[in-house]
């Protein structure tokens, strides 16, 4: 997964929040969940125990204590998930290729896991290789 840095300029400021008290990869885990709904979070409710199933009891303790029953919505966060989606895609098929498999091999291994045609995979690996890595200085 990558750096929160990266999909930061995608989030809404309540999952900034979240991201704080849980870190990237378990807000990632609770908006894949619960995006798109509301919740009143406290010890004893069915809230609760839903938070629990997505990121664990611990940091479901951290989150009941940040909120303190207060009623949050969790936006659904589509294109900061689309962003770390096209971004481990493409990590695992340089990865794939890389290691020996051809990039057809690669494609149709790939489409399988994230559950993508592989006209959109490969959309997506070369939206990254024309995409500049660096920026190359100015000569005037």
């Amino acid at each position: 997964m990558c750096g929160f840095e990266e999909v930061e300029v995608y989030l809404p400021e309540t999952v900034k929040e979240i991201v704080g008290v849980i870190g990237l990869a378990a807000a990632v885990a609770l908006v894949k969940s619960f995006g798109g709904t509301g919740f009143y979070l406290t010890k004893n409710g069915l809230d609760y125990e839903r938070v629990v199933s997505a990121v664990g009891e611990e940091l479901a303790k951290k989150l009941t204590e940040y909120y303190q029953a207060a009623y949050f919505y969790l936006p659904k966060c589509d294109v900061a998930l689309r962003v770390l989606r096209n971004r481990a895609f493409n990590a695992d098929f340089l990865a794939l290729t890389e290691s020996g498999k051809s990039g057809r091999a690669a494609m149709i291994e790939l489409c399988r896991k994230y559950k993508l045609s592989d006209r959109h995979g490969w959309e997506i690996v070369y939206s990254f290789r024309r995409t500049p890595t660096h920026k190359q200085a100015m000569l005037f």
